[in-house]
């Protein structure tokens, strides 16, 4: 989730955290994929430039993946190819970019999304093609 800093990403990143601290692990397909997103989690938990926000509860059976919110830097972001790798499982991760164009900057320079989207309150947001990242096998769909 690429954002901008301040704020209200601070009230945002503390209701979400809340909310996944409550939330059961899940069991998810096969064990095989179960141990690449556990491998993943802890990957990003390790990095300097990572802060793990929240923690969904631990797991009761097997194969169960334990939620997880991570935040970073645009900076770090946009210097590190394996942030901008899909965990697949219930884990996030939040940008937290300095400003508007800072942000556009990284749609721009993102490979290709399975999805994208984009919120707003204000009405001075750009429209949807410019939260359509390159090679996009689809549209941001922007409210």
């Amino acid at each position: 989730m690429l954002a901008v800093d301040g704020p209200d990403l601070d009230t945002f990143i503390a209701s979400a955290s809340a909310a996944l601290k409550e939330t059961a692990a899940q069991t998810m397909l096969t064990p095989d994929i179960f141990k690449t997103y556990e491998s993943s989690v802890a990957k990003a938990a390790d990095r300097a430039d990572v802060t793990c926000a929240a923690r969904g509860l631990a797991a009761k059976g097997d194969n169960q993946g334990q939620s997880a919110l991570f935040v970073t830097t645009a900076d770090a972001f946009r210097n590190s190819h394996e942030l901008q790798e899909e965990i697949f499982g219930a884990s996030s991760l939040v940008v937290r970019c300095p400003n508007l164009d800072a942000m556009l900057e990284l749609v721009e320079s993102l490979e290709g999304q399975l999805t994208s989207a984009c919120t707003s309150t204000k009405p001075t947001m750009p429209t949807r093609s410019a939260f359509s990242p390159r090679s996009s096998a689809a549209p941001a769909v922007c409210w």
